[in-house]
């Protein structure tokens, strides 16, 4: 068997991506809350929990003091993420993490999660619950085109994870800016930290004259069509997050220390503070949307004169035998790739059969995916409560 090699410039890497059609709800059993130790904690350096400060890019005594600094002296400490240096000091860290079995590869920006407290003071005083919503924090950009056309929405919306630098890497959290690969070349030159950041209307909302964090949240292009408020960093109309989301992990970080304080455990119905406490789904709950992703090989390949003109069809051998050309007669309708020792790796049928002559150029294009492709959401097979985008 004669194999015709492929030409590298030939071969592309393509990653696809879906997110889920609808929002979903993630039920209170399935969110296990623990308490992470602050550093006056009996066993604060013993306590298995306390590397979830790692995700703030807190590993060592010395990551905390740029929380207690004025941002005009490069510090953090009157910026939305200021509240880490009380919680790391005083009241420590509300830590989830999903399981993999209730979304995808990742989770879409757009989230709203409810929490069950008691005993807060101040804006949370007489509160029995508190919701947060995911929002992006605005920077120059935010608001501009992302030139897709005449119905173009703002780049804003076009994000699937928070990209402000002085928020993310700047402060040493979320992925890396290594400007290769992130930016990447499908997020219009705008950085993917793999976070989202929560905030409440109940806690520190300024800024946002006329409009909630509820305003479009759910929204497919929530902030140029649905009036979603964008979140103020820092200055005097500055919002106050009150926690993070990974979006690949699931792992979910409340650190705002009156919701820390008021957190209702008396309420759960299983676990302990340690190792997970679960709740009723009226009392905790998160709704979602979820995405998954795909990597494949796109191969381009161009049939020339004379090749894949054979058939070993045995009609078409006896009729050659009795003087037949035959041109036009071969149809091809599956390809095959194969390594360099002859083994067959990949196989494909066409849409529609080939028929090949003797003296075509034929161009064939092919796709074989590498990961099992885009799976089915998981409210398809569990039967969860679900919403169209839009809903309040």
């Amino acid at each position: 068997m004669n194999l015709n090699p492929i030409d590298a410039n030939a071969v592309q890497i393509k990653t696809t991506s879906e997110t889920s059609e609808l929002f979903y709800m993630v039920e209170g059993t399935e969110i296990p809350w623990v308490q992470v130790q602050s550093k006056i904690g009996a066993t604060f350096y013993d306590d298995v929990n306390s590397h979830s400060w790692t995700n703030f890019g807190i590993y060592s005594e010395s990551d905390i003091t740029k929380f207690g600094v004025q941002y005009s002296k490069g510090g953090l400490s009157d910026t939305m993420l200021g509240d880490l240096f009380e919680a790391y000091n005083t009241t420590g860290l509300l830590v989830t993490s999903l399981d993999a079995s209730v979304f995808r590869a990742s989770l879409s920006p757009n989230m709203r999660m409810e929490l069950p407290i008691s005993g807060g003071t101040g804006s949370l005083s007489g509160l029995t619950s508190v919701t947060l919503y995911t929002a992006f924090v605005e920077q120059n950009n935010s608001k501009s085109s992302d030139g897709s056309g005449p119905c173009s929405t703002w780049v804003v919306d076009s994000l699937e994870s928070e990209s402000n630098p002085s928020s993310t890497y700047q402060a040493g959290i979320g992925y890396a800016n290594d400007g290769v690969n992130n930016p990447g070349p499908n997020t219009n030159g705008m950085y993917e930290s793999g976070v989202m950041y929560l905030f409440s209307e109940s806690v520190y909302f300024s800024g946002n004259t006329g409009t909630t964090w509820s305003d479009g949240w759910s929204g497919t292009s929530r902030y140029t069509f649905g009036g979603s408020p964008l979140a103020t960093f820092s200055g005097p109309d500055m919002n106050q997050a009150v926690g993070m989301i990974q979006l690949d992990t699931g792992v979910v970080s409340i650190f705002n220390p009156d919701i820390v304080s008021s957190f209702n455990t008396g309420v759960a119905t299983g676990g302990t503070i340690t190792s997970g406490l679960t709740f009723s789904t009226s009392d905790c709950n998160i709704v979602l949307r979820d995405r998954d992703t795909s990597t494949g090989v796109e191969i381009n390949t161009i049939l020339k004169p004379e090749e894949y003109t054979k058939s070993f069809n045995s009609s078409l051998l006896d009729a050659k035998e009795r003087g037949k050309t035959c041109d036009g007669q071969v149809s091809i309708t599956k390809i095959c790739f194969y390594d360099e020792y002859g083994q067959l790796t990949a196989t494909g049928g066409l849409d529609e059969a080939i028929v090949k002559r003797t003296q075509d150029f034929i161009s064939v294009q092919s796709t074989v995916t590498l990961d099992g492709g885009i799976q089915d959401p998981v409210y398809l097979t569990d039967g969860r409560q679900t919403w169209s985008p839009g809903i309040s």
